[in-house]
């Protein structure tokens, strides 16, 4: 029954996905429409995906100074008309874990593609011990 409710609530509406979701950072999005009645302002994590973490929840300098190419990034896609398709499921800290879908691409598959972020494996990844910085890649493709 929850995941019909989740899906009629992401088919119903008439907004953009610029209308509906903001990044967080570069690998969580906020939901503006509820997906189910009990999570009025779902935060989605992107599947399969770790980027950098900004602010006061980053590990050095070098993983700060990176976090802001992945949130833009996602914005980007965001933008474009990337969003979360079904099924969805709940992480352990309460966030809908999604594919986030743009134009049939996985953005997951397309942050990494572009060294944004990596592939999640079940533990935080360790940017700062002995990591060198990559070169993100060109904007999104159109």
């Amino acid at each position: 029954m929850r995941r019909l409710a989740i899906i009629i609530a992401l088919t119903a509406t008439t907004a953009t996905a610029q209308e509906r979701f903001a990044e967080i950072d570069g690998d969580t999005l906020k939901g503006s429409e509820p997906i189910a009645v009990i999570i009025e302002e779902p935060r989605y994590r992107v599947l399969g995906l770790e980027t950098p973490e900004k602010g006061g929840r980053a590990d050095c300098p070098l993983e700060r100074a990176a976090a802001p190419r992945a949130t833009a990034a996602l914005r980007e896609y965001l933008d474009r008309g990337a969003q979360p398709v079904p099924p969805f499921k709940l992480d352990s800290f309460g966030s809908v874990l999604a594919r986030i879908d743009y134009k049939g691409e996985d953005v997951a598959e397309l942050m990494i593609e572009r060294k944004l972020g990596v592939a999640w494996v079940g533990k935080a990844h360790r940017w700062c011990e002995g990591a060198t910085m990559w070169s993100p890649m060109p904007v999104a493709r159109k």
